[in-house]
């Protein structure tokens, strides 16, 4: 895995339209079409489409 890095604020607004808590991610890959984060609390990547 790559490091995760901090959200920039398109990140976290589109965590919030989501329903998830932005401060309980980081981000670790923004390709076109998905964003693949990293869920601190539960160690697990998730991976979202846009």
């Amino acid at each position: 895995m790559k490091n995760p890095k901090n959200l920039t604020l398109k990140q976290k607004k589109f965590l919030e339209s989501q329903g998830l808590n932005a401060d309980e991610f980081l981000i670790i890959a923004a390709p076109v079409d998905y964003y693949k984060f990293f869920h601190v609390l539960s160690g697990k990547e998730v991976v979202i489409r846009r």
